[in-house]
Parts: structure tokens; sequence; C-alpha cells
């Protein structure tokens, strides 16, 4: 029995960490990439997405052009997509990591912490320990 892989799409706007997480993930996931906030938010309305793992610091035009307001808006309009938080930089943002964590109900994850894909597991596998 063939097995579809979930898609995940991996918004990042630096070149390496892309290759990163697509190198942690890709055995398991369809990994698609984005490198501003324009861009995710095409590929979200243009393809079935089953995660985003979202740069919290990349350019993009307003009013989508922060990680807070483009959680936001997957929230509101894509409600089935799983967001992930995986950033490097908080010193240029007027809010912390678990201000995000709470407001935004998502997890945040500094790089390079491994750790990824297994939060990521959990939220597209739920129920099912160690995928």
């Amino acid at each position: 029995m063939s097995h579809q892989k979930k898609k995940v799409l991996v918004a990042d706007d630096v070149s390496r960490w892309q290759r990163y997480v697509e190198g942690l993930l890709r055995d398991r996931y369809d990994v698609a990439v984005a490198d501003d906030f324009d861009n995710v938010i095409q590929h979200v309305n243009g393809e079935e997405i089953d995660a985003v793992i979202l740069d919290f610091l990349m350019p993009g035009s307003p009013p989508l052009d922060d990680g807070c307001r483009v959680c936001n808006y997957l929230r509101r309009n894509h409600p089935k997509i799983e967001v992930l938080i995986y950033t490097g930089a908080w010193m240029d943002t007027p809010v912390s990591p678990s201000q995000v964590e709470e407001e935004l109900n998502v997890p945040v994850i500094f790089k390079p912490d491994p750790k990824l894909r297994a939060k990521l597991d959990e939220l597209l596998y739920p129920d099912r320990p160690n995928v």
C-alpha cells in the first residue's frame, strides 16, 4: 500500500536554513520552500499544505510582513495547516518566544535545534508515537 507523504512548507529567507530543514525532513515529508512571506501565502493559497515551518523575521508585503501577522492569517484562513515557528532572531522584535507560543498557539523552536523534526511529527501525527 502506497503512503503519500504529508507536505511541509519551509519558509526561510536564508538558503542554508532551507537546506538544513529540508535535510531533516525529506525522508518523511514532501518539502516545498518559500523565501519570503509573500511566497508563503502563494503556496498555502495554491497548494495542499499540511504544515508550515515559519521563520519569524523575513521579507514580505504589508499587511503580511511579519511572523505574527502571517500566523494569524494562516490560523484564520487555513486552520487545518499546522504552524511551527523556527527562528534564530528575537532581538529585533518586541515580542518574546513565549508570548508568540501563548498568543498564537504555535510552538517556537530556535535554530538549529534538531528537535524540529520530532515537534513536527508530534503536530502532524498526534496519535502515533515515534512516527
